[in-house]
């Protein structure tokens, strides 16, 4: 048998003669004997795994998760599995790259000899596909949407040793801790994966998938098919169609207790501030908040959306065909009608029993019907979704709810809502409303506070917070990025909102005005 010196093994692998000693330090390629004079021997065993492990690694796998793949009881059903989904992928992007170019010899020969044409000739040939995989789309939208947390942490971090205060690092440990669940979730939610065994596609559970070894392509589960544990190769699983919808256990009840607890927040809210400070508080102000949110947020934001997106004209085609416009648009309307409402009612209405108490009272009344008028009929509507596809008459469910072709991608997304909405759902949504409710208060104080004061700057400041707020949930709804990030970008916009708010309210003497 053949035996091959470091430097012979390096040139048949193409490879230099130092990565074939760090494969030796590493222990995924250990020479086969020594010599006498104590060189490293490899046999052909060792020649084949070389080139195993070259290939692998064109595969852009890391050392760790190659030898965890080597070591496993037959690793050639895991590398074979690796090579039919690289093959694939690089045959679909032939496949798209020769599409393109059919596209463009018809449209060649279609213009050929014509001075002038119009973009509706072109037809389809004109359509733009999406070249990136969406595994590998949705790997960048974690790196970039987790970029705010690294930076948060090595503010609060910098900022407790320079300073010596430390309750941006608690923030940060809340945001990440937040940001951790979400993203896991996400995660877990838009992939599926392949046993090398009975080559079935499955959904694992979230906790056997969370803590499974694994590597950036596949991970080491148990099939649901043939009950097979090793390493699984990670395919895209996020496109669902409504016929395959099933419920979760757990989606009716925690849809039910969510319905109970978005009435309570704001309920619970009124009472407990009323009965605490029943002498300084006035009903007024609390109606003052629900309609001051009904007239500007539902009545003349709506109004102007009508005509800016709504309906058909060059304004709303411009701001619907640019993300960048729609998000623009999206906060600067939010932050102005709202804020500017805020600031109407106090100032011109609200003339008498002008106390911080009521302050809060208003915003009480502002987040509160928020949450009733617009929070919990999505909720409802949920509720009534599931109640119907657990049924398990999938026909009957998509004809009562008035699903078909034509409308099933509008309402696939409140399908799949509905059908994986369990009690950790119920959670971030209660705490989300809770967060929502803090900051609408926080609103307020601060534009009581400039009223009070006179201070002209706290209006624009609650209008930019505001604005600050709403930027990844407009983001969220362009599909630019998903909802963990909208959550952890909440949850810092409200903790400085309130930590802002509660220093104003501490300001401003509880003494009725005129």
């Amino acid at each position: 048998m053949s035996k091959y010196t470091t430097g012979e093994l390096a040139k048949l692998c193409n490879i230099t003669v130092r990565t074939v000693q760090y494969y030796d330090s590493r222990g995924i390629l250990v020479p086969s004997e020594l010599s006498e004079g104590g060189r490293r021997l490899y046999s052909e065993d060792d020649l084949n795994r070389m080139k195993v492990i070259c290939f692998l690694r064109e595969l852009d796998l890391p050392i760790n998760a190659i030898s965890q793949i080597l070591q496993e009881e037959h690793p050639e059903k895991v590398i074979s599995l690796l090579i039919e989904n690289q093959e694939k992928e690089l045959s679909d992007e032939v496949s798209e790259k020769q599409g393109k170019l059919d596209r463009l010899r018809e449209l060649k020969k279609g213009l050929k000899g014509k001075e002038s044409f119009s973009l509706e000739s072109i037809g389809d040939m004109a359509v733009i596909m999406d070249s990136k995989k969406k595994l590998r789309k949705m790997h960048w939208t974690m790196v970039l949407t987790g970029l705010p947390v690294t930076a948060l942490q090595w503010f609060s971090i910098i900022f407790w040793i320079v300073r010596g205060i430390w309750w941006p690092f608690v923030i940060w440990v809340i945001v990440a801790a937040s940001w951790g669940v979400l993203i896991s979730r996400y995660y877990f939610r838009h992939v599926k994966y392949i046993c090398p065994e009975c080559h079935e596609i499955f959904k694992p559970k979230l906790k056997e998938a969370f803590f499974a070894n694994h590597t950036p392509t596949a991970r080491k589960l148990t099939c649901t098919g043939c009950g097979h544990k090793g390493f699984c190769v990670e395919i895209w699983g996020g496109d669902e169609r409504c016929e395959n919808i099933v419920v979760g256990k757990n989606s009716i009840p925690s849809l039910v207790i969510t319905v109970i607890l978005m009435v309570a927040i704001p309920v619970a809210s009124f009472i407990f501030w009323r009965i605490r400070h029943r002498k300084e508080t006035n009903l007024g102000y609390l109606i003052a908040g629900i309609i001051g949110f009904l007239v500007s947020a539902r009545v003349l934001e709506l109004g102007v959306h009508y005509l800016c997106i709504i309906s058909d004209n060059p304004v709303s085609r411009f701001i619907n065909g640019n993300t960048i416009a729609y998000v623009l648009y999206g906060i600067t309307m939010a932050g102005v009608f709202e804020e500017c409402g805020r600031f109407i009612i106090l100032r011109f209405i609200l003339k008498r029993n002008r106390t911080r108490e009521n302050a809060v009272m208003y915003g009480i009344g502002h987040g509160g019907i928020e949450i009733l008028a617009v929070i919990l009929p999505s909720i409802i509507l949920y509720l009534v979704i599931a109640v119907f596809f657990s049924s398990g008459d999938v026909e009957k469910a998509l004809s009562v709810l008035k699903i078909n072709e034509e409308t099933a991608s509008s309402a696939l997304p409140s399908v799949i809502t509905a059908a994986s909405f369990d009690f950790p759902q119920m959670a971030m949504n209660v705490l989300e409303r809770i967060l929502a409710m803090v900051a609408h208060i926080g609103f307020t104080v601060i534009v009581f506070y400039g009223i009070c004061s006179g201070r002209k700057v706290f209006l624009p400041m609650a209008i930019i917070l505001h604005m600050l707020m709403d930027t990844f949930p407009a983001l969220y709804q362009r599909g630019v990025v998903p909802l963990w990030p909208v959550e952890v970008w909440g949850a810092f916009c409200v903790a400085l909102i309130a930590l802002i708010a509660i220093r104003l309210y501490r300001l401003r003497p509880a003494t009725p005005g005129s």
